[in-house]
């Protein structure tokens, strides 16, 4: 089954699909937000191109566990896109996933300036390997 990997932002949103065994996760592209379109109306081009099983949406938790404003309009939208998808909608932890991006890198020597707005389908493959990884050890 092919996942949908999903990384929230306020203009961008980072999108990521699995195999179809959903072992592996890769950068997908990314959808940028204009006006009042809904996540499920950004998503629309992955959802027509692709068999997708299961949507995995990242939540932005705190460093210590805690959720804050983000993580509440993270779950906002989540709860919009399971009123508006025939889809199992699961969400997963996405802490420090662009961080660890922007880290991989600054280490393989690519410019701040050339990462910025470069790496939302990354986080989401990232988190999106994580959710697999962790599904998959049970």
């Amino acid at each position: 089954m092919i996942h949908l990997g999903v990384d929230l932002g306020e203009r961008r949103i980072g999108v990521a699909v699995s195999d179809p065994d959903g072992r592996v996760a890769v950068p997908s592209g990314i959808a940028e937000r204009r006006g009042s379109q809904t996540l499920a109306e950004l998503l629309e081009p992955w959802l027509r191109e692709y068999e997708i099983g299961v949507v995995v949406v990242g939540i932005p938790v705190r460093t210590d566990g805690s959720e804050g404003p983000e993580a509440i309009k993270a779950r906002e939208e989540v709860a919009d896109l399971r009123k508006r998808l025939a889809l199992p909608v699961k969400t997963f932890d996405e802490r420090f996933t662009s961080r660890m991006v922007h880290a991989a890198g600054a280490r393989a020597g690519v410019s701040a300036r050339k990462r910025k707005g470069r790496i939302d389908d990354k986080a989401a493959a990232l988190m999106l390997q994580g959710f697999l990884d962790s599904s998959r050890d049970g």
